[in-house]
Parts: C-alpha cells; sequence; structure tokens
C-alpha cells in the first residue's frame, strides 16, 4: 500500500517496475559488471565479425553459441561468458531456452578436450634468487644510487609491496 501511494502516476509505476526487474536481474552480481560487459561485448564482436550479423546478434542462435564456444581454451570462461550473455538476454527481455541445449554442455566438454589451455606455471621469486642479487649489491662497491635499489628492491619483496606506488615513498630512518 505504501509503494501504491507514493506510485501515484501510471508512467511512476511503469518505471518502477523496470528498475526493480532489472535490480532482480543484476541485482545479485553488483562486483561483476565489467565481467559481464566483458562476456557481452565478446560476444557481440564475435557474432558482427564471424558470424556477419551486425544488427541481429540478439537472440543469440544455438549454433552461433556452438561456433563461439570454439574460441575459448577455458570451458570455465565460456561458463562465465556464456552466463554473461544468458543474463544480457535476461535483461532484453529475450527467450533464453537456448542455453538449456544439451549441445552447451557437450561444448563445455570439447573446449577442455582439446587441451588448449595450460596453466602458467607458479613464478614465484625463491629465497635463493633474492640472495643472489643482494649479494651482487653487497659484494661490489656500491654507490648511492646502488644501494638505495638494492634496499627497495628487499623492501618490495619483503613487505609484498608495489615499487613505484608503495615502496618509492617510503624513507630511509624516518
Amino acid at each position: 500500500q505504501s509503494l501504491a501511494d507514493v506510485l501515484t502516476g501510471r508512467k511512476e509505476q511503469c518505471e518502477w517496475a523496470e528498475k526493480a526487474r532489472l535490480s532482480a536481474i543484476l541485482g545479485s552480481c553488483p562486483r561483476s559488471h565489467q565481467s559481464m560487459m566483458s562476456g557481452i561485448r565478446c560476444w557481440i564482436t564475435f557474432a558482427q565479425t564471424v558470424l556477419q550479423l551486425k544488427g541481429r546478434e540478439f537472440p543469440p542462435t544455438l549454433a552461433g553459441i556452438l561456433s563461439w564456444s570454439c574460441v575459448f581454451r577455458s570451458s570455465a570462461t565460456f561458463s562465465n561468458y556464456s552466463a554473461h550473455l544468458r543474463t544480457a538476454c535476461d535483461v532484453l527481455e529475450i527467450p533464453t531456452h537456448v542455453f538449456n541445449e544439451p549441445c552447451i554442455r557437450r561444448a563445455k566438454a570439447a573446449i577442455d578436450k582439446r587441451r588448449l589451455f595450460t596453466p602458467r606455471s607458479k613464478m614465484f621469486l625463491q629465497l635463493r634468487h633474492v640472495r643472489s642479487i643482494l649479494e651482487g649489491f653487497l659484494s661490489r662497491p656500491t654507490t648511492a644510487t646502488e644501494e638505495t635499489a638494492g634496499m627497495m628492491f628487499l623492501c618490495s619483496y619483503a613487505f609484498l609491496l608495489r615499487l613505484p606506488s608503495e615502496c618509492l615513498p617510503m624513507v630511509l630512518g624516518a
């Protein structure tokens, strides 16, 4: 009743209903809007350039989505992007039944079986590397600039600092 008291005109009621609908669809993922936009841009670009559907990107067809799946090296990324595309269809009030097709699950399995995704190897800077770098600074006479560079390196490593924004403002002995 209080909502009806506030929304007196038909236009206000329609605007509120549309905002409420969008809030219900997009409200569950407030921090992933950038990722969602990336997925939607990926689909639109693919549909325009590869499928030649400029101006007809929506609704996505099953054949188009299956073709799009061949671009991905990771089924997890394809799953995320297709979920983002489905959300866009919900926002646009386009039917989403195509996303329930069994072929979509098979496309995800095909991505994994192609084995194009290889995780990047761990790139940890091990203590022996840190020691050899610091010994290089300490084993010879150094200038003040070299000593400062060595100390900045050591501070950045020890405290997990980003050198330009967090380590450079540090002052020795302050």
